[in-house]
């Protein structure tokens, strides 16, 4: 990515923030606001982007929480999508 992306700046500060777990994991808000970012910038022909967040919550037995972050997907993908 170019350096100097003043939203990729932000999310990096945001993100170490804004912790949720444990200090390994991050929220996967900030992983989609980093990889479309990423995907504007050097667009290229294959993205993999890795989330984490319903599979952490049904660990931890918090499927409250799961449908929250499958909600939240929806609604990344669809941005994605389009």
């Amino acid at each position: 990515m170019p350096a100097g992306n003043p939203r990729v700046a932000e999310l990096n500060k945001l993100q170490v923030q804004a912790r949720y777990m444990d200090d390994s994991a991050r929220h996967d808000a900030f992983t989609f606001g980093l990889a479309m970012e990423y995907l504007k910038s050097v667009q290229p022909r294959v993205l993999f982007i890795a989330f984490d967040e319903t599979d952490d919550w049904a660990h931890a037995r918090r499927y409250d929480q799961v449908l929250r972050s499958i909600q939240f997907l929806d609604g990344a993908l669809r941005e994605l999508w389009t």
